[in-house]
């Protein structure tokens, strides 16, 4: 499901005319969401059945892997992971019937600690009247 979505916004985003080094973020999203520690750590995780509590265990322990590098570069992608990890939540709240998103067409100003990408793809580019980060 959460591939599905990723494809979805990336193809929004191309429709956009965004710029290609934001296309890459979906690209580093499918490899950590196919990446075999994530899953394996998830499926150990997921054993103890809380989901949430699982999710949040796996990617926390991941984030402070990335966050731990040396490499600049690799330790900022401990920001994206937290962003697929929140997208991998959401789409279980979708699975039990809960809606997250309920705006349409109405103009917004999208607001939050941390906003991905991937978030202000899932809104057309004349919706968002200002980011606020």
């Amino acid at each position: 499901m959460v591939k599905t979505q990723l494809k979805e916004e990336k193809e929004k985003v191309v429709r956009q005319s965004v710029d290609g080094e934001i296309l890459g973020i979906f690209e580093i999203y499918q490899l950590l969401l196919e990446d075999s520690a994530f899953n394996h750590s998830l499926e150990n995780e997921l054993s103890s059945g809380m989901t949430r509590s699982a999710i949040k265990k796996t990617v926390m322990g991941i984030v402070e892997t990335f966050e731990a590098m040396d490499d600049e570069y690799l330790a900022s992608r401990a920001e994206d992971m937290l962003h697929l990890g929140n997208k991998v939540v959401r789409a279980i709240y979708e699975l039990e019937g809960k809606k997250l998103h309920s705006i349409t067409d109405k103009q917004i100003i999208l607001f939050g600690n941390e906003v991905s990408v991937s978030d202000i793809a899932l809104f057309g580019g004349d919706q968002i009247l200002c980011p606020a980060f």
